[in-house]
Order: C-alpha cells, then structure tokens, then sequence
C-alpha cells in the first residue's frame, strides 16, 4: 500500500511539472558529438611497443619505437630510460651511459634512473662515478 501511495505521488508530482516542457528554454536539445580520432603519434604507446619488442629480444624494432616515442614527447623519461637500458644490452655502454645522463637531468628526483646510471659506469669499469650515482639513488 505504501508503494503504492509514493507511485501515485511521484506520478501526480512528474504530470503536475509537464507543463515546464513546453517552454522552450527547456526543451530537451540533441546535437551531434563531433569528434575526430587520427592516428597522430602517441609517446605512450610506441613506448609500451618498445617494452613489447624489447621482451622478445627484437631490440632493433624496440630502438626505433623508443626513437618514435621520444619524437612524439621529447619528456617521456620512460622512454629514454628503456633506450639506455637497451643500448647496455647491446654492449654499447658509452651511449647506454650518455642516455643515462639525459634522463637523470630531465628527471633528478627519480632513484631508478641513478641506479641505472650508476650500473651503467659499473659496466664501464667507472666504479667511482657508479658509486656516487647509486649512492644517489639510494
């Protein structure tokens, strides 16, 4: 009975508010959403390609998606991350240490990347400059 009773009440309450429908500032409006979706470069996702690529040791199609990452955002410090990360992989340490350098001065607060760069002048045999940059990080 009490469903009832609160049924019958919304209802005369929604009939007796009709009458505001009629009066234009209120009319209900329907516009198309107009959106374009293209296919601009997105850093965030030729950078997770590059981690794809990278997991499967295809390093040379992960190098080109971090470069591709980077000239869509010249700050995804991820991406200049991983791009030293592979480079070390490579063997080639004097460039895997250089993007190192890049991203720490970009990003000075984050301890992952003095570790990184620290591991890279490990790899170097520069054990001093490796310990004062993974003192860093720590």
């Amino acid at each position: 009975m009490k469903l009832r009773i609160l049924v019958v009440t919304l209802i005369s309450a929604l009939g007796s508010g009709c009458s505001t429908l009629d009066d234009p500032r209120f009319a209900l409006q329907i516009q198309p959403l107009l959106s374009i979706r293209h296919g601009a470069p997105n850093a965030q996702a030729f950078y997770q390609l590059g981690r794809y690529y990278q997991g499967q040791f295809r390093l040379a199609q992960a190098e080109e998606a971090y470069l591709k990452a980077i000239a869509a955002d010249d700050h995804h410090v991820d991406a200049y991350n991983a791009l030293g990360s592979l480079y070390a992989e490579r063997g080639d340490l004097e460039r895997s240490a250089k993007m190192f350098e890049r991203v720490t001065a970009m990003a000075p607060d984050s301890a992952y990347l003095y570790n990184n760069l620290g591991f890279a002048y490990y790899l170097q045999g520069r054990f001093e400059e490796a310990y004062v940059n993974v003192r860093k990080a720590l």
